[in-house]
């Protein structure tokens, strides 16, 4: 879809649905329109995101306090990729936790089944360090790795979620890693204070 007043009007009838489910309302306020228009730039490809620092081919890191609708927005978007069929919109949505607790069930089987594909990581940050064998290793930090050379070698898109200010990935990732994801992702920030109340 490349139309950006058609995607905004079906990206407020989709949240104000999914916000509905949940018991909550849909708000567009000062704490939000501007996050919400880069949004709908970004996923109707629309150049104007580019204005500034803003690359269509890098991903989403979204960062802000618990509780403002940073994975609600993928969760919505996905929605309205299976309804739309919009298959370029289309991103499997994982947590990091669970990518841990499966690896250290399943193995290195779940590191190749990451590295592939486009996908939202919910909730980076949150997750504990992967015990394998008694070898304790920060997993989602070879994960990017290897998702970084998918992203050099083939454009492959990454999105993220995360509590965590830039500066605290810094220190839970290093700099590596850190330098990695200034070249895979957009960084938005989605401010206020948390909207489950």
């Amino acid at each position: 879809m490349s139309d950006l007043k058609e995607f905004k009007k079906i990206l407020n009838i989709e949240s104000k649905d999914y916000f509905l489910q949940l018991n909550r309302e849909f708000t567009v306020d000062n704490d939000n329109r501007e996050f919400l228009h880069k949004i709908s730039l970004y996923c109707t490809n629309n150049l104007e995101f580019e204005k500034g620092d803003g690359q269509l081919q890098k991903g989403l890191l979204i960062l802000g306090n618990c509780g403002t609708g940073k994975s609600s927005i993928f969760d919505i978007i996905q929605n309205i990729s299976k309804k739309h069929k919009i298959s370029e919109l289309w991103y499997k949505n994982v947590s990091v936790n669970e990518i841990v607790s499966k690896f250290e069930k399943e193995g290195e089987y779940v590191v190749q089944y990451h590295q592939k594909g486009c996908i939202h990581f919910d909730d980076l940050g949150t997750e504990k360090l992967a015990n394998s064998w008694g070898v304790k290793e920060n997993l989602m930090a070879r994960i990017f790795e290897l998702r970084y050379e998918n992203f050099k070698a083939y454009g492959l898109k990454t999105h993220v979620t995360t509590n965590l200010t830039k500066y605290e990935l810094h220190k839970k990732y290093g700099d590596r890693v850190m330098d990695r994801f200034f070249e895979m992702f957009n960084f938005l920030e989605l401010e206020g204070d948390s909207r489950r109340f």
